[in-house]
């Protein structure tokens, strides 16, 4: 009597199990989400501040920056976290 046929004749993986992410990736997850935490509270206390101070331009200059400072935050956090972390905040 013969076997019957198999899709995979050894187990997939190397037996090593899951391992846990090292220091820079979690400094990368933790500044992608830093990011999130980031952008709209900024832009909001540059908005607050441009009404306070009565100058216009606070807000013309230091909301797209604030915005831009937290561009820059997840763009450092993706390279620091890598390709497989990074991915995963960007699925969608």
């Amino acid at each position: 009597m013969s076997r019957p046929p198999v899709a995979i004749e050894e187990p997939a993986g190397t037996g090593e199990g899951p391992r846990r992410p090292t220091g820079r990736v979690r400094t990368g997850i933790a500044l992608i989400l830093l990011s999130y935490l980031l952008a709209w509270p900024l832009i909001a206390a540059v908005a607050f501040l441009s009404v306070r101070l009565e100058n216009p331009l606070v807000g013309v200059i230091g909301g797209p920056l604030a915005y831009g400072v937290s561009w820059a935050v997840m763009f450092l956090g993706t390279y620091l976290a890598g390709e497989r972390y990074g991915r995963a905040f960007f699925a969608g």
